[in-house]
């Protein structure tokens, strides 16, 4: 079964498997993640910097993208149960953790007052979004897993997973620092995403994400990204 391509200026090629992730292209095709082709990823920065005209669509791809990949490493590299029983909420999570925006992204949250992690679980937990049906339909704890990974301040899964979406180094800021880099034209946002992504390993308890020591110059390069951006 052919894998379902995306094409990519960041990573040239994002593939999915049809077969095991079948599930995963019905949650791409949602109308509720397809809404995000036509939203700003840097509201209206696009005034000051021209190409700065990607969207939040691209990036959920690409942190899909990203976690995708930093799970396959988990998978060959340490506990591959661990890895399985997570990982259909990891990715949805992955992809939807920014369904919730309203046009313009981050400048609409004040006009509502509410952040838009919030409209994110809201439509991960109402049953009649096309994306709950999705979710529930491959595990009725789905829907909640998922919604409790958004939520940052949500402790009731292990830390390694609310880490690889939500932490200081996570898939969501190793995508959105390299691909606001590249569409705003700005010469910083640059470091060594890949070594991140196949160096990290659990710690001694198995419960946190670590980095070698060979990789302190990949994640030292990443803060100042973080600082320049």
């Amino acid at each position: 079964m052919s894998d379902k391509v995306f094409r990519d200026p960041l990573y040239n090629y994002i593939a999915f498997d049809r077969g095991r992730d079948g599930w995963l292209i019905d949650l791409i095709d949602c109308p509720e993640v397809q809404r995000l082709r036509r939203i700003h990823q840097l509201g209206v920065s696009n005034f000051t910097y021209p190409g700065a005209d990607h969207t939040r669509f691209a990036h959920s791809l690409g942190v899909t993208h990203l976690m995708k990949l930093v799970l396959e490493h988990l998978e060959r590299s340490n506990d591959a149960e661990k890895i399985k029983n997570a990982r259909q909420a990891l990715l949805a999570t992955a992809l939807l953790h920014d369904v919730g925006h309203g046009p313009f992204s981050h400048l609409f949250e004040p006009c509502l007052g509410i952040k838009h992690e919030h409209w994110s679980i809201a439509v991960v937990r109402d049953e009649s979004s096309a994306v709950h049906k999705v979710l529930k339909r491959e595990g009725a704890y789905l829907p909640d897993h998922v919604a409790d990974l958004i939520d940052a301040g949500n402790t009731k899964h292990p830390s390694w997973q609310r880490a690889l979406m939500s932490s200081q180094l996570d898939v969501d800021r190793l995508d959105y620092l390299r691909r606001d880099s590249l569409f705003t034209g700005a010469g910083y946002g640059h470091f060594d995403w890949h070594r991140l992504l196949t160096t990290v390993q659990y710690d001694d308890a198995g419960r946190d994400l670590v980095w070698p020591e060979k990789s302190a110059l990949a994640i030292e390069e990443y803060i100042f990204a973080r600082y320049y951006m």
